[in-house]
């Protein structure tokens, strides 16, 4: 019976194989379907010496700085100027100018577009004007008064302003006009996520004008590294400053900055305080002396009171905490005996008993006798 059901179910496998399987095709369409699916917006922004829209500034020199709101990808700057190159960058594009003739120069900046944006454009105007000579005293009247004696002249004082913008949450532009040889002091902790909380500044000499762009950025490219230089934990942040106006150090007697470092940063990556300070790049890092000045549940506060310099990268940077080991006294610890230890112990004990009761029987012999 086995037999025959063994042999049944080998023919019914036999049978079975001996069909095809079926295969079933999925319908192939040719043609193209487009589908339009809108980009995602963007925002294009263009400040002259710090401040947004339309300008008019003197001949002179002129920050110009685009921004974009999208990191990783590539926009575009230009000016209908002759000799211009168009510019490309990442977030944003700061370029200084020098207009050399008067007159209305549109500036654009542009995204061309990808898969997942559209693309975008945006224009500000800015009028370059020359500024018009005084007149000369005495020159020429109508009508018999004569020269006017240059003692009576007055010449009208101008106003002095010393102004913090703050652009972003990482970007301020201190700007100051008509300056006089005097100490300054410009907050810029409105910059949220800029470290450099403040900049006092002693001019040597008056300025008719001065513009300081304080800038966060990432790693600058092509200069060496910090911690290659000093061995140091990878910096806290950097910084990019450009003067315009004014020589970054012939211009200033002292400048001093405080600047912050998240205690958060302190901790995860073990910072030893004591070493925290500001560096600037002048071919190669070089350290500047910072003080501790304060702290809060999320900063720490400090001050670098001699920077000697501006125009350049700066950096925060520090050394990790030193660990001392702790070094403890190995516990005392009784070692169980072994079979062999055990074994010597009982022969001794043994050993001893049959010595005390030789020794025992000796003494009553000898008092029987």
């Amino acid at each position: 019976m086995f037999f025959a059901t063994l042999l049944g179910v080998f023919i019914f496998l036999a049978v079975a194989a001996s069909f095809s399987t079926p295969v079933f095709y999925a319908a192939h369409v040719t043609g193209t379907t487009n589908v339009d699916v809108p980009g995602l917006p963007t925002n294009l922004s263009i400040y002259f010496n710090g401040a947004a829209g339309d300008q008019t500034i003197n001949t002179g020199d002129v920050i110009i700085m685009a921004l974009f709101n999208l990191t990783n990808t590539t926009f575009y700057l230009t000016v209908n100027m002759t000799g211009w190159e168009t510019l490309s960058g990442n977030n944003s594009i700061t370029n200084t100018t020098s207009f050399g003739s008067a007159g209305v120069y549109n500036i654009t900046a542009w995204f061309p577009g990808d898969l997942n944006y559209s693309p975008n454009a945006k224009t500000n105007y800015l009028t370059i004007t020359v500024p018009t000579p005084p007149p000369t005293p005495g020159g020429g009247g109508g009508g018999g008064g004569g020269a006017i004696p240059a003692g009576n002249v007055t010449t009208p004082k101008k106003e002095k302003t010393f102004e913090v913008a703050t652009i972003t949450g990482n970007i301020v532009s201190i700007n100051g006009k008509n300056l006089d040889a005097s100490s300054y002091f410009a907050d810029t902790s409105g910059a949220t996520n800029l470290p450099i909380t403040g900049i006092g500044l002693l001019l040597r000499d008056g300025t008719e004008k001065l513009t300081i762009l304080i800038e966060r950025v990432e790693k600058p490219s092509g200069l060496r590294g910090l911690q290659e230089q000093y061995g140091l934990e990878e910096p806290y942040q950097y910084v990019k400053i450009t003067v315009i106006g004014a020589d970054p150090e012939a211009a200033f007697r002292t400048i001093s900055m405080n600047f912050k470092v998240a205690k958060s940063w302190i901790n995860t990556y073990n910072i030893d305080e004591g070493t925290i300070t500001l560096y600037r790049y002048e071919n190669g890092w070089k350290p500047l002396s910072a003080i501790r000045t304060g702290s809060n549940e999320e900063y720490s506060t400090f001050n670098a009171g001699d920077v000697r310099a501006l125009s350049s990268y700066f950096a925060i940077s520090a050394k990790h905490l030193i660990v001392m080991p702790t070094l403890l006294a190995p516990a005392y610890v009784v070692e169980p005996m072994t079979y062999a230890q055990l074994a010597v112990l009982v022969l001794a004990i043994i050993l001893l008993i049959l010595l005390l009761a030789k020794k025992r029987r000796k003494h009553r012999q000898l008092a029987i006798e």
